[in-house]
């Protein structure tokens, strides 16, 4: 398609720490009211030294 283009968002490597986790809201709700297709998360959503929790997950 000419004079078409395509938006995408990609983050990686984010929030570590539970207070990024406001850092990490705020960034979300700004891609939220883009016009992106599609937003990939590439990379850790914790630091290794936490554990690996359900609720860990629910909250990514």
């Amino acid at each position: 398609m000419s004079g078409s283009s395509t938006s995408v968002g990609l983050i990686g490597d984010f929030p570590y720490a539970p207070e990024q986790q406001q850092e990490a809201e705020n960034l979300l709700d700004e891609l939220n009211s883009e016009n992106l297709v599609l937003v990939t998360h590439d990379g850790d959503i914790k630091s290794g030294s936490t554990a690996c929790t359900d609720d860990v997950y629910r909250r990514v």
